[in-house]
């Protein structure tokens, strides 16, 4: 759905799960309870709609364009929304908890294998320990 233009429509509880959406243009729609989760959103534009409680988890809204939108309930977790312009934007009790994906990561090189906490490591131990001295 590339360059996609939507005028006056009303979508409710709809379930758009990693669609494309390049360049598409919204105008005077309502996107309400829907799910945009892992969208590609690159470049679209919303132009005085309603995105009441809809879901953007994980989605790629870089380059995307609001004005006169409601983002209200919205759910935003794991959306990297640092560039976005959301001034004329409403935004009323959104979640925009940051996800693992979305959190800077450490200055420290990697191992190439996974962390492990410490109090993890010393759990996982003596566990080990305990079932290597049961063993017959």
């Amino acid at each position: 759905m590339v360059e996609l233009r939507v005028e006056r429509c009303v979508f409710e509880e709809c379930t758009l799960t990693g669609v494309r959406l390049n360049a598409a243009q919204f105008t005077d729609t309502a996107l309400r309870s829907s799910t945009l989760a892992k969208a590609v959103l690159f470049g679209t534009s919303f132009s005085s709609c309603s995105l009441l409680g809809t879901s953007f988890v994980g989605a790629d809204v870089r380059g995307m364009r609001l004005s006169d939108t409601d983002l209200s309930y919205a759910i935003l977790r794991g959306v990297d929304a640092a560039k976005l312009d959301l001034s004329g934007t409403r935004m009323r009790e959104i979640d925009a908890t940051p996800t693992p994906t979305t959190v800077a990561p450490r200055s420290r090189p990697s191992t190439g294998r996974p962390s492990i906490s410490p109090a993890y490591r010393s759990t996982w131990l003596r566990r080990w320990r305990w079932r290597c001295r049961r063993a017959p």
